[in-house]
């Protein structure tokens, strides 16, 4: 999906390894540490690591039935927004699991 923003500064500070709400004076001091930077990164091979494990727990058929399901809920969640044209606007048609409207 594509996401348009008119200042992507905020956006991409919010991203960020390291957060403006995780950034503190004792961890900037050093004096504490700071186990979340103990994790597996989210790097290619961890973030497909973290597919495989959801691939082996549910498998293919169980994947599909969940991206299905989002299909499902996405088209009824534009259904009913299509119910009021007076409030909502659908903006494009609906892709997959996304909805994009306005008020």
């Amino acid at each position: 999906c594509a996401l348009y923003v008119a200042d992507r500064r905020p956006l991409l500070n919010a991203l960020s390894l390291q957060p403006e709400f995780l950034k503190n004076s004792a961890s900037q001091s050093g004096t504490v540490v700071d186990y979340e930077h103990w994790q597996l990164p989210l790097g290619r091979r961890f973030r497909s690591l973290k597919l495989w494990f959801v691939m082996r727990r549910f498998g293919t058929e169980g994947l599909r039935r969940h991206v299905r399901m989002g299909m499902q809920h996405s088209a009824y969640f534009a259904s009913l927004l299509l119910q009021y044209p007076q409030q909502f606007e659908l903006v494009v048609p609906v892709s997959l699991s996304l909805v994009c409207f306005r008020l």
